[in-house]
């Protein structure tokens, strides 16, 4: 007879996990590890965020920033009133240009320009000689005005003046008429440097008067009416002063000047200015031999003093 064997322990238990197994189609076994990877997956998490709490309360964050540039390398030093007081300035001043060069008011026009001093020479011709119509008054500048007003050969002195808002004011002193000049165009004054005008009003009856009907006598260069060549007016002049009550003078190509001795008969060709001493002592010389009745002719030739010739 046989004693029964007691059970051993832990037969339920492996009954249970092998019915357990056979429900979830696994292999008895085979969950402990997927369990125990998975544990140490979140140990290990934990570690490192414990290591990170850990950590953190030390680690310093710089934030990022560029180079330094201290204020006063781009002008700015604080703020003074001083500096206010220049800014604001400085804006009056711009406001004030824009507005002279915006405004018409400070724009010279024909009508906003005084000529004074001109008798000879027309007021509007020498405004227009000018040149400041249309210019701002604050871009001109008194010495090119002048310069361009003396540019006119009448003009012997000019001054220059502005006023508010746009005036501009000349004075000028014209060159004296030294003679009249008589042509087959018309009369012209004479001034020293030959400069001539049309003459506007009635002359002294006295003048000097060089009477030239061909117009011989024109600066080579210049338009009709014009100018008189220098040389022939020096020479006239120096001539109606030599001989006293000579006031007329005709000029021609082929004789140069030429005129009637006053108090006598004779004519005389003295042609240009050289050799005025001899000439005159040839004219004396005429003269004399006239009133004896011993210079035959009526015309005295004095053009060549060595060889002085009557016809």
């Amino acid at each position: 007879m046989s004693t029964p064997q007691p059970a051993k322990q832990g037969a339920p238990q492996a009954t249970r996990s092998a019915t357990a197994s056979a429900k979830t189609g696994t292999r008895p076994g085979a969950a402990a590890p997927t369990a125990r990877r998975r544990a140490k997956r979140r140990q290990a998490v934990g570690q490192q965020l414990r290591r990170f709490e850990t950590t953190l309360p030390g680690l310093r964050m710089e934030p990022l920033r560029g180079p330094a540039v201290p204020m006063s390398t781009i002008g700015f030093t604080g703020f003074v009133w001083s500096k206010a007081v220049s800014a604001l300035l400085l804006l009056g001043v711009l406001f004030t240009l824009i507005w002279i060069n915006a405004d018409e008011r400070w724009y010279v026009y024909p009508e906003r320009v005084q000529v004074t001093g001109a008798r000879l020479v027309s007021a509007p011709l020498l405004s227009e000689a000018a040149d400041v119509s249309g210019w701002n008054v604050f871009w001109l500048r008194q010495s090119d005005v002048r310069n361009r007003i003396l540019e006119n050969p009448w003009i012997e002195g000019a001054t220059v003046s502005f006023g508010l808002p746009a005036q501009v004011k000349v004075k000028v002193t014209e060159a004296p008429v030294v003679a009249l000049w008589s042509t087959g165009e018309g009369e012209f004054w004479i001034s020293p440097t030959g400069a001539a005008l049309p003459v506007t009003e009635a002359s002294d009856p006295a003048m000097a008067r060089l009477i030239d009907p061909q117009m011989a006598a024109l600066r080579p260069g210049s338009l009709p009416g014009t100018a008189v060549d220098t040389n022939i007016v020096a020479s006239a002049l120096a001539l109606m002063q030599s001989v006293p009550g000579v006031t007329e003078v005709r000029y021609s190509p082929d004789v140069g000047l030429h005129f009637g001795l006053p108090g006598t008969t004779l004519y005389v060709h003295w042609g240009d200015g050289e050799n005025v001493d001899k000439k005159l002592e040839m004219l004396n010389l005429g003269r004399q031999l006239a009133a004896t009745g011993e210079l035959n002719g009526h015309i005295l030739d004095v053009r060549f003093p060595d060889v002085v010739t009557t016809r």
